[in-house]
């Protein structure tokens, strides 16, 4: 386990679903209050890290009130807010592998940058990056699975972001899903809420002892306030 250096910490970087939101997957008041107060008495930048679609953020006014960046679609699709831009990733191989997934009548959501597929169609996922011989890497999450390009990941994203922000030192990230694990491990500090999956934990530096967003308040609350 890292010990904690605040003085080497400048931003702190959370997971979405099920980290900052409770099993409904709604904002949690407790978690989105204590970095707010983390914002303002320390100034350190906030970053939301998602697999999610940007578009999903962008209809939240809790979350853009909050951020100073969103890091969606895994790392593929990072928006500063203030301003306004986004920068997407090269989609590289993904589009060939929407074709395959079109002409084989496989259920799939295009964001847009990465595709999601149902986690019960990983044999056939696999099946085509090889018949393809697309470069391209698959990230799960929950029941989902995720067909990004082979360079993208959220830790890749959350840096790109950190450096449009100007924020030069280290940050604390909070996790659940499998695809938050090298995000956790790459951070300066990785907690991982009580309720995450066990590879998170594996690398986290801390477990909470609550789930969902009120681990991510207890944890503010209880070392960074």
């Amino acid at each position: 386990m890292r010990g904690l250096d605040l003085a080497k910490i400048s931003a702190a970087v959370a997971d979405y679903d099920r980290t900052l939101s409770g099993p409904d997957l709604q904002p949690s008041p407790e978690a989105l209050g204590a970095l707010s107060q983390l914002k303002s008495r320390r100034g350190w930048r906030i970053v939301i890290a998602s697999g999610r679609p940007l578009r999903f953020f962008l209809q939240l006014g809790q979350i853009l009130g909050l951020a100073d960046a969103i890091v969606a679609e895994n790392g593929a699709a990072i928006h500063i807010v203030r301003g306004g831009e986004t920068i997407l990733m090269d989609r590289g191989d993904v589009p060939m592998i929407k074709d395959w997934l079109s002409r084989l009548g496989v259920p799939f959501e295009a964001f847009d940058v990465i595709l999601s597929v149902g986690r019960g169609a990983e044999d056939i996922v696999k099946w085509i990056i090889a018949e393809a011989s697309a470069d391209v890497r698959m990230e799960y999450n929950v029941d989902a699975l995720m067909v990004l390009p082979k360079a993208v990941n959220k830790l890749g994203g959350v840096r790109m972001a950190l450096e449009a922000l100007g924020a030069h030192g280290g940050f604390i990230a909070f996790g659940d899903g499998e695809n938050d694990a090298e995000l956790i491990e790459g951070a300066d500090f990785g907690v991982a809420v009580a309720n995450a999956a066990e590879e998170a934990k594996a690398r986290a530096d801390y477990i909470t002892t609550k789930p969902y967003g009120e681990g991510v308040a207890e944890f503010i609350e209880t070392f960074l306030l």
